[in-house]
């Protein structure tokens, strides 16, 4: 899949964004997502993930993860396809939102580790969409690694990444 035509998926049922921002607020600051419903007690027609460290190449990352997914007919992993995503610039601080479809399905319990553990494999096994490590489309690598989670290098293959890790660890 050409990296340049990724788009998001469309539902006309989904209210504005100011409307999604209002209601996910609502929920507070540091909430980490809501249904949003066709209307008040209606059905949910989408999940809307908001929070300080929620990126648009994360939801651009998460809609490829779902189209390779969805194209493979013998996996049983779904992933959310994404409908729309964007930040919001506050005085002190970014807030993503990304409103994605809802898959219903029951939370997994202790029972449900075999089932967790294939599906982590399944996800293990999705090519990246090119060379570089880090969010589709590029972008700074995201892991705990890094301080502050991001990464101040942009790297253009892993083997640049793992030399650069190699070297660091050297030095300690």
């Amino acid at each position: 899949m050409s990296l340049s035509i990724l788009e998001f998926h469309c539902n006309n049922q989904l209210p504005s964004r100011e409307e999604i921002e209002t209601q996910c607020l609502k929920h507070g600051l540091y909430g980490r997502g809501i249904a949003i419903r066709e209307s008040s007690g209606g059905d949910i027609i989408a999940w809307a993930k908001y929070g300080v460290d929620v990126t648009t190449p994360e939801a651009l990352t998460q809609e490829w993860v779902a189209r390779e997914l969805t194209a493979d007919p013998t996996t049983l992993v779904r992933v959310p396809h994404v409908f729309d995503a964007w930040i919001v610039s506050k005085p002190y601080f970014n807030l993503g939102f990304i409103v994605m479809e809802h898959i219903d399905l029951p939370d997994c319990d202790n029972g449900d580790s075999k089932l967790v553990a294939a599906a982590v494999q399944r996800l293990h096994r999705v090519e990246a969409p090119g060379p570089a490590p880090g969010p589709f489309g590029g972008g700074p690598t995201v892991h705990h690694f890094f301080e502050d989670w991001d990464s101040r290098i942009i790297y253009k293959t892993v083997k640049e990444l793992e030399d650069h890790i190699n070297g660091v660890s050297e030095l300690y």
